[in-house]
């Protein structure tokens, strides 16, 4: 199972969307055809060159979260356990346990732990992906980024297209503040590369941001940016999913 963390301020309701990136982007110049389940019967976004109608010219990466697959909602929680003594008897009947969830008010027994290290056993929220569409961020319609941004036009808006343009700059600097840092990759336990992803389709915002850390490799063949010493891979206008999940 899949699962999900909501950020601390996003208001978790029936029905959501979010957004992860694809798995792997597809190479420069290449196009989303179509998203299917005919490989193998899992779903996948199949990409072309857009220069070629050759069938052969073709990749297929699979979805991260099918339509009609379980998605666990993590939210910020804290062991709960007690060492359990028959009040008859003295006898001790071992430790009972389980876990306090902060968005139901408690107070934690020891203190809130993040919900990225809520172990599996106790998610308790599990939603179905009723929705998965796939496509460059830059395509997203207003009205599929009010569903991420949780918004709603404001009755007294005094021009829509007004608030459609804001909404659009608010997203825009919403996902460069969650995707475009740099991440690591590792091997063995090392950082062996870095990815991000940005907003824009121009790389010079990101270098802009980035400078003090960033250099150039010394390979006059391969050529590649580096970042605080390693080669990092920057995805400009890059294909997400955009999943929406629902309570059953």
């Amino acid at each position: 199972m899949e699962t999900y963390i909501p950020p601390d301020k996003q208001p978790v309701g029936d029905k959501f969307s979010f957004l992860v990136p694809l798995k792997k982007q597809p190479p420069g110049g290449w196009e989303l055809r179509f998203v299917s389940n005919l490989v193998e019967d899992k779903w996948t976004a199949t990409f072309q060159d857009k220069n070629t109608n050759d069938v052969r010219c073709s990749t297929n990466i699979p979805l991260q979260y099918p339509k009609g697959e379980p998605v666990g909602i993590k939210e910020s929680w804290d062991y709960f356990y007690y060492l359990d003594i028959d009040p008859t008897t003295g006898e001790h009947l071992g430790i009972k346990d389980g876990f306090y969830y902060k968005s139901d008010g408690d107070k934690p027994q020891d203190k809130w732990r993040s919900s990225a290290t809520m172990p599996h056993e106790a998610i308790r929220d599990i939603r179905t992906v009723t929705g998965n569409v796939v496509k460059r961020v830059q395509d997203l319609t207003v009205k599929e980024i009010s569903l991420i941004l949780n918004e709603s036009r404001p009755d007294g808006a005094w021009h829509p297209s007004s608030w459609e343009y804001e909404v659009k700059i608010r997203f825009k600097d919403w996902f460069n503040s969650k995707f475009s840092k740099p991440r690591p990759r590792y091997e063995n336990g090392e950082i062996v590369k870095w990815e991000c992803w940005c907003y824009e389709k121009s790389i010079d915002i990101f270098m802009e941001k980035y400078s003090k850390d960033l250099s150039s490799s010394s390979d006059s063949a391969m050529p590649s940016l580096l970042y605080k010493g390693k080669k990092v891979i920057v995805y400009l206008n890059p294909y997400y999913e955009l999943i929406t999940v629902e309570k059953k």
